[in-house]
């Protein structure tokens, strides 16, 4: 069962990584057909009984299909960086080196696993030597590449430095680098709420450059993914593979380099589901509350979340998380609705709702227009979201709120709703890569996961080989 989700994060690492997230016929084509396989594999009924899904292939085949999988995105993230701003020829031969350094650790895990010699200091050293790695790549990226053409990163600096002079950077004016070519869709303005902002104004002040908020998330994604790898049981192998593999994806220093906001997301998911393992429902709820703060889609996530903390928690571990949540989300969003309701509604919500469909994402009603089949409506695309949020929320009640069933439930209401929208770039289909790992990771929540408090009938189905 493991290996369906990982083989989705290959496939849409590579389909990301030739389209940049921008709409082609074929790569639509192919990521419907991958993410439509991949739903109807996790959300049947029963697991497969086949002999790669037993305990055997878990334990000893699958960690090797991991290091293939880490090895082949690090060998192709070397290749094409995607680094495209950066205004140093030697410190784009740095990457380059570095990204090379981690390919070749990488090939050096990968033969140990198949040598069979064990997981011991060498396989701990490599691991540590391609992290830090893979983290001074993303520092390199930040600092030499201080001027990315794109909003996102012009306002969300510009937003920073609003704040810090004591302003209220949703009721500001903003440069207009397309210089009127997206006004339409784009009017410049600070759209996202303000657990980015906040995150962001810290690393501005601190760092220099807002970006470095993300590297720092990157480095809490992978330790949140060690944490739970560890807690969950895994292989010894692949806990250190996952978070390597994460770290190598494909697009990961483009979405850096861009200021798009999703590793930020990505962090804060991973270990809200650690926080949900661990039954500490008031930091679950706390951290759930920021998440919510950071970007509007978010909420998807949290309804999906609160569903499986009251099948693991019962009422009381609901009562607790959404009190948390709720508070926090109120001094996020508090001081600015205070200070100019109008302008903070007008920026987070309002143009949103009314941003027109943009052609170029790679989406089912981009296609539509792009090939001239008319327009989706949009009481349809509602419908849609409504729908798959509805089977989600069913998958994850019925399956008693196991990480296996939130996994596989994010990435269909995600990755349906993303098909459905009127935007979806690359960073929204990075996002929901994560979630994949989510779901991989929950393969290992069984009755013999030291962190499982769910009883043995409650857990999804497993067949004779253990295999859940």
């Amino acid at each position: 069962m493991a290996l369906i989700p990982f083989g989705f994060v290959l496939l849409l690492g590579k389909l990301l990584q030739l389209s940049n997230g921008e709409y082609r016929r074929d790569f639509l084509i192919e990521l419907i057909l991958i993410w439509g396989f991949t739903i109807v594999l996790l959300l049947r009924t029963q697991p497969l009984s086949v002999p790669w899904s037993g305990r055997r292939f878990r334990s000893s085949v699958l960690p090797q299909l991991v290091a293939v999988g880490c090895l082949y995105f690090s060998i192709e993230l070397w290749r094409t960086p995607l680094v495209e701003f950066n205004e140093s020829p030697l410190s784009y031969q740095a990457i380059r080196g570095l990204l090379f350094l981690v390919a070749g650790c990488v090939a050096w895990l990968t033969w140990l696993v198949f040598s069979r010699k064990g997981v011991g200091r060498l396989f701990a050293v490599l691991c540590g030597v391609a992290t830090l790695a893979c983290l001074m790549v993303r520092v390199l990226v930040v600092a030499f590449s201080p001027h990315p053409f794109i909003d996102c990163f012009t306002i969300s600096s510009e937003a920073a430095a609003q704040l810090l002079a004591g302003l209220n950077p949703y009721a500001q004016q903003y440069v207009d680098i397309y210089h009127g070519a997206y006004h339409s869709p784009y009017p410049p303005g600070f759209n996202y709420w303000p657990g980015v902002l906040y995150v962001q104004t810290l690393c501005h002040w601190l760092l220099g450059d807002h970006r470095y908020a993300f590297v720092l998330s990157d480095l809490a994604t992978a330790l949140g993914l060690f944490r739970l790898a560890k807690r969950l049981a895994l292989p010894p192998a692949l806990r250190g593979l996952l978070p390597l593999c994460w770290l190598c994806f494909p697009v990961g220093l483009h979405v850096l380099e861009l200021s798009w906001k999703d590793p930020l997301l990505v962090a804060s998911a991973v270990w809200c589901v650690v926080l949900l393992l661990d039954r500490r429902w008031w930091s679950a709820g706390a951290l759930l509350g920021f998440f919510c703060g950071c970007k509007q889609y978010s909420v998807l996530f949290a309804l999906l979340y609160v569903l499986a903390l009251w099948r693991r928690g019962g009422s009381r571990g609901v009562l607790q998380c959404s009190v948390a949540a709720a508070a926090v989300l109120a001094l996020l969003v508090g001081p600015f609705v205070i200070a100019d309701s109008a302008a903070f509604y007008l920026n987070t919500i309002q143009l949103l709702i009314d941003v027109p469909l943009r052609s170029d994402a790679l989406s089912i009603p981009a296609a539509m227009v792009r090939e001239q089949l008319g327009q989706v409506p949009s009481w349809l695309m509602a419908l849609s979201y409504v729908v798959l949020w509805a089977v989600g929320g069913l998958w994850v009640i019925r399956r008693h709120g196991s990480l296996y069933a939130l996994g596989s439930s994010l990435l269909l209401v995600y990755g349906g709703t993303f098909l459905m929208g009127k935007q979806a770039f690359c960073n929204y289909y990075y996002l929901l890569a994560s979630f994949a790992l989510l779901a991989m990771l929950g393969c290992w929540e069984t009755a013999e996961s030291p962190t499982s408090r769910l009883p043995t009938s409650r857990l999804p189905s497993a067949d004779p080989s253990g295999a859940p």
